[in-house]
């Protein structure tokens, strides 16, 4: 009771009292009113003049050394403002101002110099609520280096010079992510489909760019770029683009069953010329492991391989070829020239005498050399067309020799049958003479 009146008289000395003061019983004491409800309970407008040096406060705590100090000096010793100070016993008797009211209006939280209407420097702890912001602006990070952290040691932050790092995690959203004010750089729909260059892509990856010219002289000029990472260069590595498919009829144990790889054509040094591999993967010879097949090459020299990986011309097969028919254009003249009369066409004889003496036809590769060079099939076609065409005028010639040969057997029938006549007339004679 007695520190209750000692803290009254105190009060009194600053006080503008505008009614009565009551105790009662229970200890309460009220200024103004005759009903306190508390200890201390003051009814109506109080007033606190400048009782330390510059300022005014209002002491409370066990020993009285925590504060509520308005600084309104002209000299602002304090900073200008109203702020609460505690007592820290366990930084030496220090005081910790540990928030601020300025006289713009802005409240500081750990700073004397608030910069907004709330300031506050330290960690800040929101539990079971939100952090509401209205209207068209957020959170701005006035530094590098802040951002979110979350109790699991992952974090999203600002990162050097407009940059957002995230550290470890997964960042998710179910609607659409997009890069550009309209996703036109870059966009993940609600679906999962991915566009670059585009906003409405049309499938899981969809990618729209500037065409790319056939005549392009740039080093690098593509829609999409593949790169094939190597301290080297050696026909046998380079870049690919790999297709996965399920190796079980059940839809599991994915293999990589087909790609498109991309090599360099040789190993000479500041040489940019490639080769194209379109392969599968097949068993090995043996049936006991599994191998990339070269189905198909293409070399910087413009050569095709099928079957084979050194082409040596436009299109190389190795194997067997099924068409339904096969259109080749001539590089050789089709030989009509046969029916010329200035064609030297050899005789029978002279066939005949060039197969005995050199085992083939004229003009027609023997056997050896087909099976060392192979066969070209426009140049082969014209030369057994030529042959053909050469047997055409020996049957012709046949032809022509059958017919003078039936016609003088015809004379030759038609005198035999005059000579019997003329024999039998003889015939016929003789027996007259004789009777």
């Amino acid at each position: 009771m007695k520190k209750i009146t000692i803290l009254i008289i105190v009060c009194l000395n600053f006080i503008t009292v505008q009614a009565q003061i009551t105790e009662l019983p229970d200890g309460n004491v009220g200024i103004g009113t005759t009903a306190p409800s508390a200890k201390f309970h003051v009814n109506g407008t109080t007033a606190i003049d400048n009782l330390y040096s510059n300022h005014s406060s209002i002491r409370f705590g066990h020993d009285l050394n925590d504060r509520i100090i308005a600084d309104n000096s002209p000299s602002k010793i304090y900073g200008g403002g109203y702020f609460l100070r505690v007592h820290n016993e366990e930084i030496g008797h220090k005081y910790v101002d540990v928030m601020m009211l300025s006289d713009e209006g802005n409240v500081g939280i750990g700073t004397k110099s608030p910069l907004g209407k709330l300031h506050i420097n330290g960690e800040t702890y929101i539990d079971n609520g939100w952090m509401r912001i209205k209207g068209q602006k957020g959170l701005f990070f006035q530094d590098y280096g802040g951002g979110f952290y979350m109790k699991d040691d992952s974090w999203i932050r600002t990162y050097g010079n407009k940059n957002f790092y995230h550290n470890t995690g997964v960042m998710r959203t179910d609607g659409i992510f997009q890069v550009g004010g309209s996703g036109d750089r870059f966009i993940v729909d609600a679906i999962g489909k991915v566009g670059i260059g585009n906003t409405s892509p049309k499938a899981s990856l969809h990618i729209s760019s500037s065409v790319t010219s056939l005549s392009s002289t740039q080093n690098i000029d593509a829609n999409l770029i593949i790169e094939g990472k190597s301290n080297d260069r050696t026909t046998s590595k380079g870049a690919s683009l790999g297709f996965v498919i399920p190796a079980n009829t059940n839809g599991s144990n994915l293999w990589q069953q087909g790609r498109i790889l991309v090599t360099p054509d040789n190993t000479r040094n500041a040489n940019a010329s490639g080769r194209m591999h379109l392969q599968t993967r097949a068993l090995n010879s043996q049936g006991n492991a599994w191998e990339w097949k070269n189905n198909l090459v293409l070399r910087s020299s413009g050569n095709v391989g099928i079957g084979t990986t050194a082409p040596d011309s436009k299109l190389t097969v190795k194997g067997k070829i099924h068409a339904e028919e096969v259109k080749i254009d001539l590089s050789v003249p089709a030989p009509d020239y046969v029916f010329k009369k200035e064609y030297n066409l050899l005789s029978i004889a002279e066939v005949q005498q060039h197969i005995k003496d050199n085992g083939h036809l004229p003009n027609i590769p023997s056997a050896k050399e087909m099976e060392k060079n192979g066969v070209e099939l426009g140049i082969m076609n014209m030369k057994l067309l030529e042959k053909i065409e050469e047997l055409t005028l020996y049957t012709i010639d046949q032809e022509k020799r059958l017919k003078d040969q039936e016609a003088e057997i015809q004379n030759l029938k038609s005198e035999k049958i005059e000579m019997q006549k003329l024999s039998e007339k003889i015939i016929s004679l003789e027996k007259l003479i004789k009777s």
